[in-house]
């Protein structure tokens, strides 16, 4: 369990990480994007996520829908023994519908801030082998698109567990396109005349309020479209297609 949860995830950032290969002539090296990176990412998580639904239907189970609440159930049990049966009943029904999502979710942001944070302090003592790339120019790869929007398809129109499957799949793979949204957010407020205090607001209601975290996702995706910083704020940096 460890070996999947961290030390895969790792090995697959690191060695993605380091690659590289000659640039035009003259031109040095081209790295392999951090948007790719983050996109494999998410596909691992996704893979995990869709390991546990068909393990959830192996052995005669229900499906992944009632292990999940039965899961939730023995917790808040356990965690919460003097709460009534009707709020923890409650509580249960409000986050069995996404919570397999919202874990896999965390586990990959979790994760790649993890390999930010390891990529500025090797910066900061000069160790770092790969250069650090600017988080604005962020872009992901054009294909990641299409699982995000075949997984919303599936939740808006798959019977009984297929929804519930498409519904929480379509969670995990919106984890690009928001940090994706917050590289478009991060330069529409360098145009501003106090980026510093309007990006500390923001993140403040980004912390507290997940509507917003969904605006930022839907910002990532009109801008994987569309191009929201070369409307706004200059050229768009170059596409990736790996």
């Amino acid at each position: 369990l460890y070996g999947l949860v961290f030390a895969v995830p790792v090995l697959l950032i690191v060695f993605q990480g380091l690659l590289q290969r000659p640039a035009a002539p003259g031109s040095g090296i081209t790295w392999y994007p951090e948007g790719s990176i983050l996109c494999w990412l998410t596909v691992l998580g996704a893979a995990f996520f869709l390991m546990a639904a068909l393990a959830s239907h192996m052995g005669g189970d229900a499906g992944l829908q009632p292990m999940v609440s039965a899961y939730l159930e023995h917790v808040f049990t356990l965690m919460l023994p003097s709460l009534a049966a009707a709020p923890r009943q409650a509580i249960i029904d409000a986050l069995a519908p996404l919570f397999p999502g919202l874990v896999v979710m965390v586990w990959i942001v979790v994760v790649a801030v993890n390999g930010v944070v390891a990529q500025g302090l090797l910066a900061r003592l000069k160790r770092n082998l790969r250069p650090t790339s600017a988080f604005p120019g962020l872009t992901l790869p054009e294909w990641m698109s299409t699982p995000l929007v075949i997984s919303a398809a599936l939740a808006l129109f798959g019977p009984g567990e297929a929804e519930y499957i498409g519904r929480n799949l379509a969670l995990i793979l919106a984890v690009p396109f928001f940090f994706l949204g917050l590289a478009v957010v991060h330069v529409l407020v360098r145009r501003a005349p106090t980026p510093g205090v309007l990006l500390v607001a923001f993140y403040m209601v980004l912390l507290f309020s997940g509507w917003a975290t969904l605006v930022v996702s839907g910002i990532g995706l009109i801008e994987q479209w569309l191009g929201l910083r070369w409307r706004f704020a200059g050229p768009k940096p170059g596409g990736e297609s790996e």
